[in-house]
Formats: C-alpha cells, structure tokens, sequence
C-alpha cells in the first residue's frame, strides 16, 4: 500500500471482516479522515460464484448527488483500495446474497491514534476564558465580522499556544495567524514554528486530517530545530520516517 499510495503509513494495520445480507445495501457516504482516522483501505472481496444479479457492487462517486463514476464488482479474491479524503464519496448497492469481504485499514505516519490522544489531551477541559486579557479586543473584533468556524479554531490555536507556555504576545500572534488577520512573519523562529504548529493542531481537532495542508506544513517546518517545548507535538505532527 505504501508503493501504491506514495504515502508514508504506519507499520501496523486493521483488519476487519465484514459481511452482508441479502437486503442489506451502504449509501452514498464519505470517510473523512478525521483526527486519528485512517487515510486508506484495501477491500478485498471474497465471494465465490458471485453474479451480477447478486449486487453488492463497490460504487465510488465524484459527488453525494452525481452517477457513479467507477464500480468494483465484489468477484471472489478482487482487491480494491482506495484513499479517504473529505470527497471521497462510496457506497455499495443492495445485495440479494450474502457478501463477504475482508478490509485492510492504514493510517497516516502523521495522523496515528496516537497523536488523537495527544490533541485530546491538549484540548481537555477548553475554556477560551483562560486565554490572555491583551487578546479579547482582537477576538471581539474578529468573532463580529468572521464566521463561527474561523474565530473557534483561531482560539483553539491560541489555546495550545498558551498551554504550551508562550507569552501573550505570541498568543495573540497565533490567534491571528490561525484566523488570517495577519499574514506578516516573525521575526523569531520558535514563534514562527509554535504559531504555524498550533494552528495545524487546532485544525485538525475541529476538522479533519488534510494531506496538502499538511505538506505545506512540512514545508514550512522543514530543516528548522525542534524547540523543546513543541518537542511532543512536532514528533506526532511531523515524524520521521524511512
């Protein structure tokens, strides 16, 4: 899966057997993959004497209202994978025999069940209350002209900031880099890392796990030292890897 996908993934991996009945039938949904999700899966079919009138067929769609734009008949010993993502739109048609199928699940080096427990953890108890008197005209202003979304994952940014240990001023930095009110660079390369790190976090925690986002990331972070107080976090968010 690692040659097929180009991605980094974890050593370990899920297995899970499924099984359907005849009636039984999977809507169009998509698994986005959410803080600690996996990102990719390997279906693989096990259905001797499948035929057509049997359904159970793989649909993958370009959107929730659209055709299908590719199918997987589920014939015996036929594997299928597949990356998650926020459009990555599937189901499974009704199926009149039973349908056996056996999933492989694969999680992302930089999203691991590991690093869920760790955001959780730095999110624990979320009171934006905590925050520093010097940010409030600034999240006043912004929360009157800013949607909901924007103004919360700004504070939650501003929050890891703040329990990580930084300084007002770098709180305040993070909340409004995080709600794109300042987009100048500092001049100070662990607020430069703290700030761009916290607002990944605070991403991830009220989203979801974006794999262009996190290379820009990457990117940014790339070759700079890992300041002792972002150690933990930076280790989760961008591991090393072989």
């Amino acid at each position: 899966m690692r040659e097929i996908t180009g991605l980094p993934l974890v050593e370990r991996f899920m297995v899970t057997a499924q099984r359907m009945l005849p009636g039984h039938v999977i809507g169009i949904h998509s698994d986005r993959p959410f803080l600690g999700y996996e990102i990719a899966r390997l279906v693989l079919q096990l259905n001797k004497h499948w035929q057509a009138e049997h359904g159970g067929v793989l649909e993958l769609f370009a959107s929730p209202e659209g055709e299908a734009v590719f199918k997987v008949n589920p014939e015996h010993n036929k594997a299928f994978g597949f990356l998650l993502h926020p459009k990555s739109y599937h189901g499974v048609t009704e199926v009149t025999q039973p349908r056996q199928t056996v999933v492989f699940n694969f999680w992302h080096v930089a999203n691991t069940p590991e690093l869920e427990a760790h955001i959780k953890a730095l999110f624990a108890n979320l009171h934006f209350s905590e925050l520093p008197a010097a940010l409030d005209p600034i999240a006043s202003a912004a929360e009157a002209s800013l949607p909901e979304e924007v103004t919360f994952r700004a504070g939650t940014a501003a929050i890891a900031l703040h329990r990580w240990g930084y300084d007002a001023a770098t709180v305040v930095s993070g909340y409004q880099y995080s709600a794109g009110l300042d987009g100048s660079e500092s001049h100070d390369a662990e607020t430069y890392a703290a700030v761009r790190l916290a607002d990944w976090v605070a991403y991830l925690y009220r989203d979801s796990f974006d794999l262009a986002r996190w290379g820009v990331l990457r990117g940014e972070l790339a070759g700079m030292e890992r300041f002792t107080r972002l150690l933990p976090t930076w280790r989760l968010c961008l591991p090393e890897w072989e």
